[in-house]
């Protein structure tokens, strides 16, 4: 039990640290979701706002961790008991994260409408011709790697058929325990695979993303802005490139340890050690990145961007976090507080995507139960 709630806590706390951190990670012209002018980033009353987000989040993370061992401990390490108690650990925290989130938010666009912020600067929007030009991404060319696992999986399996027991397990514990399991099928024995194939999707498409997304730069210095932005881009679609190919090989050894023994203690390893270096190396490259890259240190240069004016769009971001512009034609733009991307609601197409990512892996359940 307590090697199990070491694993836990090793896996919970990265989590708390980019929880707590987030709103020193953020671009310096926005603030909770609410867009200001560089200048005001230090300003007293935001700089308070973001401690007392950290402080209240710190004291959160510590009694949420505290409450899951005390409870776990009592319950003595129950193997479905530790699942669902980390699983509501981890929720409470992202939802305390929210509800923090949008105290801050409300009083930060309080603040905003009592004081004067609205200078010229804070209308202002870049725009670099020459930016879709940039290599932003790698090829999705790359995830030719992991597509050849995939195929080798799936002839492994082909072959191996008849050597698959009467049930085969699809879940498993933080330390390798399976905890779930399906009765063998010719359908069934695939269900490996074509997750493979499913997560081989979602991480292209992720990389398309990161490639197309909407640009934004800084306008009062736009050249060395899109530095930061294409290094950004281009240093997560590295990691994401990674990440497929870890957690498709991943796969893989779980479909070879059904046929084949393969001893507790390395799969106890696998388990751990690829989730936790997804999760320690996607902090990491939060801290060394920010977001938009605006941690990246570059170095100064004359700029070739046009810039030309426009409108707070202020109004169509909901809470800061959900973006709604029928009249902005791209679909994925930064995301106003976290790392990363989101969508813009207003497109059609992205409920469309929506649909089709949540119909494909209820088809697959279908298909293989």
């Amino acid at each position: 039990m307590l090697t199990m709630m070491i694993f836990q806590f090793l896996f919970i706390l990265p989590i708390c640290i980019l929880l707590i951190s987030t709103p020193y990670l953020m671009r310096k012209t926005v603030s909770f979701g609410v867009s200001i002018p560089e200048e005001l980033f230090n300003h007293t009353f935001i700089r308070s706002l973001r401690k007392r987000y950290v402080r209240n989040m710190s004291i959160v993370s510590i009694l949420v961790v505290a409450i899951l061992f005390i409870v776990q401990w009592i319950v003595n390490g129950h193997s479905e008991s530790t699942a669902a108690l980390f699983s509501t650990g981890i929720c409470l925290l992202l939802i305390a994260g929210s509800i923090q989130y949008v105290i801050s938010h409300q009083k930060m666009k309080r603040f905003k409408e009592n004081s004067v912020v609205t200078e010229d600067d804070a209308h202002i929007v870049v725009v670099q011709t020459s930016f879709h030009t940039e290599k932003k991404a790698i090829s999705n060319g790359w995830f030719f790697i992991p597509m050849c696992i995939i195929i080798a999986t799936i002839i492994f399996t082909n072959v191996n058929e008849g050597l698959f027991p009467n049930r085969i397990p699809i879940h498993f514990n933080m330390i390798g325990e399976a905890t779930d399991w399906i009765q063998k099928t010719e359908a069934s024995i695939y269900f490996i695979p074509l997750i493979q194939l499913y997560m081989l999707v979602i991480f292209m498409f992720i990389n398309m993303v990161i490639r197309t997304a909407k640009q934004k730069i800084d306008p009062k210095r736009p050249q060395q802005s899109l530095q930061q932005n294409v290094l950004f881009r281009r240093r997560w679609s590295v990691f994401l490139w990674v990440t497929g190919v870890i957690v498709i090989s991943m796969l893989s050894f779980s479909q070879y340890s059904i046929v084949f023994h393969v001893p507790s203690s390395a799969q106890t390893i696998v388990t751990i050690v690829v989730p936790g270096f997804i999760i320690l190396g996607s902090i990491f490259l939060a801290f060394k990145t920010g977001q938009g890259g605006n941690r990246i240190p570059v170095a100064s240069s004359s700029s070739s961007a046009q810039i030309t004016s426009q409108g707070d769009d202020d109004a169509h971001w909901k809470f800061g976090v959900f973006y709604v512009n029928k009249n902005d034609p791209s679909l994925f733009v930064e995301k106003r507080f976290g790392i990363g991307w989101t969508v813009n609601l207003a497109r059609p197409l992205v409920w469309v995507i929506f649909i089709a990512l949540i119909g494909s892996i209820v088809l697959i359940t279908l298909l293989t139960t």
